[in-house]
């Protein structure tokens, strides 16, 4: 089934796997304009990447505690699709590729292509990882309003049907 953690990831692992031929060939011919990616990824560029990856991980973080700590109508057709596997491990894979990406940005020095090459990939996989999350959360709080809306459109044929009920027994006993 194509419901895999590799399946899901598979962008980012091309993603990643396009960085390391190009950090290899940066070994061997200086064919990455150094100069260019040095102008395009001046300090404050940088800072402000590392402050999005920052972020994505307190949003994470935060969807992870809400998701964890409550009781969601649709917490059992998760657990039946395993879908709760995929969301682990978007979460624990994403906030990894931002933290490298912080630690690059943040301690190692813009000196050589090769620098670049490993900042752009792993920035660009952890704001894809980043994207398909949202996508999730987005898909799972749609789910969860339909099975919300099934369940209050159940409460009240359930209540009309008691009221239905109540009324012949009100006119059975007068009857009697």
């Amino acid at each position: 089934m194509r419901n895999t953690v590799y399946w899901n990831f598979k962008l980012e692992i091309l993603l990643f796997a396009a960085v390391i031929v190009a950090a290899i060939s940066c070994l061997f011919a200086d064919w990455i304009p150094t100069e260019f990616l040095a102008q395009y990824l001046t300090e404050s560029r940088v800072s402000g990447i590392t402050n999005i990856c920052a972020i994505a991980i307190g949003i994470y973080m935060t969807v992870v505690t809400v998701i964890a700590t409550s009781v969601m109508g649709i917490s059992k057709a998760l657990l039946a699709r395993k879908m709760d596997v995929q969301i682990f491990a978007k979460v624990i894979i994403g906030v990894a590729e931002c933290i490298i990406s912080i630690f690059i940005g943040t301690f190692i020095e813009a000196s050589s292509s090769l620098y670049f090459a490993f900042y752009v990939g792993i920035s660009a996989c952890a704001m894809v990882s980043f994207f398909k999350f949202l996508v999730t959360i987005i898909l799972l709080f749609r789910s969860n309003i339909q099975y919300i809306i099934s369940n209050i459109d159940a409460d009240e044929e359930f209540r009309s049907n008691v009221i239905i009920h109540l009324e012949e027994i009100e006119n059975q006993t007068k009857k009697i």
